[in-house]
């Protein structure tokens, strides 16, 4: 091997901009797990036990770096959800009260969840039911 012929480029690549082409190509109309937690103020537990439930129907698409599957949610889905239900987390964040205060005073207003999923995961309760007690 001639020694002039053989050279290493030093390449230098923004984050942003390769994370901006691996994106192309999923739909905007849909959020993956994590984007979809952050949507509703909750954990990816809780996303991924919705999921579980049925509550959510979720498209399998492979990951465009990794190309493992992931799930991803409609958009128009978690508006719906969000229109019906609200999350034991969005309520504790709103009145600024740790979880459990909240679902016990819950309880104790005849209140209780919509959905109940793994121990890790938030309580969801149907919006009317919080608006009937006044919560």
């Amino acid at each position: 091997m001639n020694g002039s012929a053989f050279g290493l480029c030093n390449i230098t690549v923004d984050p942003d901009e390769i994370d901006g082409l691996s994106d192309a190509g999923v739909e905007e109309d849909y959020l993956g797990r994590k984007d979809a937690a952050a949507f509703l103020s909750t954990s990816v537990e809780t996303i991924k036990d919705l999921i579980d439930l049925g509550v959510f129907s979720a498209t399998i698409v492979r990951h465009k770096k990794t190309n493992l599957p992931m799930d991803m949610v409609r958009l128009e889905e978690l508006n719906e959800f969000r229109n019906k239900y609200v999350v034991l987390d969005d309520l504790s964040k709103t009145r600024q009260v740790r979880s459990i205060k909240v679902r016990f005073d819950l309880e104790k207003l005849g209140v209780l969840p919509a959905y109940e999923g793994s121990r890790n995961a938030s309580k969801v309760y149907h919006r009317s039911d919080i608006k009937r007690v006044g919560f």
